[in-house]
């Protein structure tokens, strides 16, 4: 089965265009054709400038699509061949030759990062800029949570150089550190994938107050997430990963369809219920659900507001 996000292969379709309009406007700074060499060397100058001045934006539009489709071509191996461990530090190898475990992942061969920043290149050099740098490698790269529902991805790109066609003028930039955010509300819930095999995107509650049966149904039946602190965070969620994070997020699954959670902490809190995390605490039915539907004591309490 295919997965239908896209979100990636538009997304990146959308950051070509903006670097096209971004170098065609340093293109356009350096339309105004003199027959002065002096006022050439000048404009040249400028656009260079210029470029060199937008570069941390430039560069941030292959790093997001190289990054967000990472995530969806691994979310796409996971959905037949399951969690993939360490999922953190496995990104960064994804990113730079599209590979895990020697497999090919979906469109990786055209968005790894060296074929996305090779579209800057391409598309500098259509301007007269002529950009280099050192090819990345997996220890140039990193992701890591900044909130529950912020990834942040950063390349340290080594030795930048930039110069005319004509190599009149030069910037030698050294290395330089690129970031960019992806969201976690972009993708499907890891766990939900893996484990039922449906694809549920990930979208923050707007619920502020629990403390009823009513608000509990009413966040079960949209498939929301909350961020909470026991919960493992989205990149421990592709890792298969149920421990606790300070960027955790999770949803409390519905009962329908399902068999009632036994062991060894019963609780429908969706890293309870798939996880193998034992508390050793007391969980119990829930008022206006059916028998099999439970929760542990500490969810019990604050979806509903009161204990076991």
């Amino acid at each position: 089965m295919v997965l239908k996000n896209k979100k990636g292969l538009f997304f990146t379709f959308m950051a070509i265009l903006l670097l096209a309009v971004i170098l065609i406007a340093f293109l356009a700074k350096s339309g105004n054709t003199t027959h002065n060499s002096i006022q050439q060397s000048q404009i040249k100058v400028r656009s260079l400038n210029a470029f060199v001045k937008s570069l941390d934006e430039v560069l941030q539009q292959p790093l997001k699509a190289s990054g967000k489709q990472t995530i969806e071509a691994a979310q796409q191996y996971m959905f037949t061949q399951g969690y993939i461990p360490n999922f953190a530090s496995e990104f960064s190898s994804i990113i730079v030759s599209g590979k895990y475990n020697n497999e090919l992942l979906e469109n990786m061969d055209e968005f790894n990062i060296t074929n996305t920043l090779n579209i800057v290149k391409a598309v500098a050099t259509e301007t007269d800029v002529f950009l280099t740098y050192e090819d990345p490698t997996p220890a140039d790269i990193a992701i890591q949570h900044i909130s529950p529902w912020e990834m942040n991805v950063t390349i340290n790109l080594r030795n930048i150089q930039i110069t005319d066609t004509q190599s009149e003028a030069t910037w030698d930039m050294g290395d330089k550190l690129i970031s960019t955010i992806l969201f976690v509300e972009d993708f499907n819930d890891p766990f939900s994938l893996v484990q039922d095999k449906v694809e549920v995107n990930i979208n923050q509650t707007d619920i502020e107050q629990f403390g009823d049966i009513a608000t509990l149904q009413q966040f079960i039946n949209a498939h929301e997430f909350l961020a909470h602190t026991d919960a493992p965070s989205f990149l421990q969620r592709m890792s298969g990963d149920f421990s606790s994070s300070s960027y955790g997020i999770e949803s409390v699954l519905s009962d329908e369809g399902r068999n009632a959670d036994a062991v060894p902490t019963s609780s429908f809190v969706d890293f309870y219920y798939w996880g193998t995390r034992n508390d050793a605490v007391a969980s119990c039915t829930v008022p206006g659900f059916p028998a099999k539907f439970t929760l542990d004591n500490s969810h019990k309490e604050f979806y509903t507001g009161s204990p076991c």
